[in-house]
């Protein structure tokens, strides 16, 4: 299971040790995030509000190489859907 908490993106294991795991470490902050129907990987909203920096980032967790990222012209706010 996945969420953001603390301006970063985060997954709690559900099985029994409930292992709690910092997937980010962005400089800036992130709004909100959704993976991808293979569980494979991960779209989040960016934001620094004073830079001001905002960006749609795609990445597969622990692998630096994959990892896109797209400046926008607006702040993003509210949730995303990966469809």
């Amino acid at each position: 299971m996945g969420f953001v908490w603390n301006t970063q993106l985060w997954v709690l294991s559900l099985d029994e040790r409930r292992e709690l795991t910092q997937i980010t470490a962005f400089p800036n902050q992130i709004a909100s995030a959704a993976w991808s129907p293979d569980g494979t990987a991960s779209a989040v909203l960016t934001f620094d509000v004073a830079l001001p920096v905002r960006a749609l980032v795609l990445f597969r967790p622990g692998d630096q190489n994959s990892l896109v990222i797209r400046e926008l012209s607006f702040y993003p706010y509210g949730p995303i859907s990966w469809q």
